[in-house]
């Protein structure tokens, strides 16, 4: 029996084992998964039948050496075949097991449900239950108010501005699913041009109404309080009629399946959106 080992051992190198066996992916009691022949495609399914007419043609020379050692009394026939014939499964499986990614794919939940529980925390402004759904941040800065009055009140009008629609069902791929939305947020690109022309306004508004040395300092540049006033005002005008810079986009949204529930991968368009088309 010993001989018979370290012949099989010889045949089928530790390395292959190893590239053969397939390698867990994720954990969980799911339905186990194997791929048709279409999915595999020609050159698959011409690599896992060489793969075990190897494997049997290995299998038939072991038997053989099986009944040439038990003819001459050295091993138990029986044990021995009854081997090859547990070993020869083995590594069929993990042909099969190798060229179908896992076993275990088949995965438990609905990503959509995970999309709607970050929308909607999101716009309960409950980012702890946000983060919680992503799989690639802790944090997105959302939480972080900005310094300064002008910048919060663009801050909150992109928060007001939150809103969003799933569309179809989500389209789950083994341990990956996409699920669309239509996402709603403010355009804070078009606020700032805006803004910038209506502050151009206010200042010349200033110059006529206001003595030079209530609008200019003595090298002629305006007055910060005048120029910070003048922007002020702008941004006021331009955040009262918001809605008219709202913009819709249709995202694709990617999940990954792991510790038994689903994952957002935000990427850049989601990211892009949430910050109001200024993350670039």
């Amino acid at each position: 029996m010993k001989k018979l080992v370290n012949i099989l051992c010889a045949a089928v190198p530790p390395t292959f084992m190893l590239t053969l066996c397939p390698r867990a992916e994720a954990s969980g009691n799911w339905p186990s998964y194997l791929p048709s022949a279409a999915e595999l495609g020609d050159d698959g399914r011409a690599t896992v039948l060489i793969l075990m007419g190897l494997i049997l043609l290995a299998m038939f020379v072991a038997l053989a050496v099986v009944v040439r050692l038990g003819i001459n009394g050295r091993i138990s026939v029986c044990w021995a075949v009854l081997s090859v014939l547990f070993s020869t499964l083995a590594l069929l499986l993990c042909v099969v097991g190798s060229f179908s990614g896992t076993l275990y794919t088949k995965v438990d939940g609905n990503p959509a449900d995970t999309v709607r529980r970050f929308y909607d925390a999101v716009l309960a402004e409950d980012y702890e239950t946000a983060y919680a759904c992503l799989g690639n941040y802790d944090s997105l800065g959302l939480e972080n108010p900005p310094a300064g009055e002008n910048a919060r009140m663009v801050y909150d009008a992109l928060k007001d501005s939150y809103d969003y629609a799933l569309s179809g069902e989500a389209r789950i791929d083994k341990l990956t699913a996409v699920q669309s939305v239509r996402f709603r947020f403010l355009k804070v690109a078009d606020i700032e041009n805006s803004v910038q022309d209506g502050t151009e306004r206010n200042l010349q508004n200033a110059v006529k109404n206001n003595p030079k040395d209530l609008v200019y300092d003595e090298d002629n540049n305006f007055l910060p309080e005048v120029a910070n006033a003048a922007y002020s005002e702008a941004l006021a005008a331009v955040l009262r009629n918001s809605a008219s810079y709202y913009n819709s986009v249709m995202l694709d949204i990617q999940l990954e399946y792991r510790d038994s529930q689903w994952y957002i991968i935000c990427d850049q368009a989601m990211m892009d959106a949430l910050m109001g088309g200024t993350s670039h």
